[in-house]
């Protein structure tokens, strides 16, 4: 059974062969609000040759005049924070609190307390303002931000790029 996850207006549905987390209003995770920020969504996709570990960082800018677009460097730093934590929460997660009682939770920690999954981090980016952030731009800052994470790729992305992420579909509800 697919699963879909809202951040405000945006879905993510993530396909039977996902586990998908919304980490940031997962009970697990709020019992540990003291020891960090928290990314949108944390996911595991667990068959072969696709597999990973993924931290998606949900950024959307509407369309508003007081909508404020944090500059690449600034928005690859928060972004950065909220990851390392997250990562921290999973990965540490056994020894603050024991393990979580949802079987979900449970099975995306051990597959991020794991090597056998190769990390990925996904920002996606809805930027309605005119002229919209640079992906471009972001997407350097990005990399060298994360660039003591071991991971597969860091990828700022927005609705139509993460539809070519197989099992994952993504659009904007309204």
């Amino acid at each position: 059974m697919s699963e879909t996850i809202s951040e405000r207006d945006l879905q993510i549905t993530f396909t039977d062969d996902w586990i998908a987390i919304k980490w940031d209003e997962c009970a697990f995770r709020k019992r540990r609000e003291q020891y960090g920020k928290a990314a949108d969504i944390v996911a595991v996709r667990g068959d072969a040759p696709e597999r990973g570990n993924f931290v998606f960082e949900i950024k959307d800018y509407p369309d508003h005049p007081l909508a404020s677009v944090h500059a690449p460097k600034e928005l690859a730093a928060i972004c950065v924070e909220k990851v390392r934590d997250t990562l921290a929460q999973l990965i540490h997660s056994p020894p603050i609190v024991g393990r979580p009682d949802e079987e979900p939770v449970d099975s995306v920690c051990r597959a991020f307390g794991s090597t056998d999954y190769p990390l990925n981090v996904v920002v996606w980016i809805e930027d309605a303002n005119d002229p919209p952030l640079e992906i471009t731009e972001l997407q350097e800052e990005l990399e060298r931000a994360f660039r003591w994470l071991p991971t597969r790729g860091v990828t700022a992305a927005t609705a139509d790029d993460l539809n070519v992420l197989s099992g994952v579909s993504a659009r904007r509800a309204s």
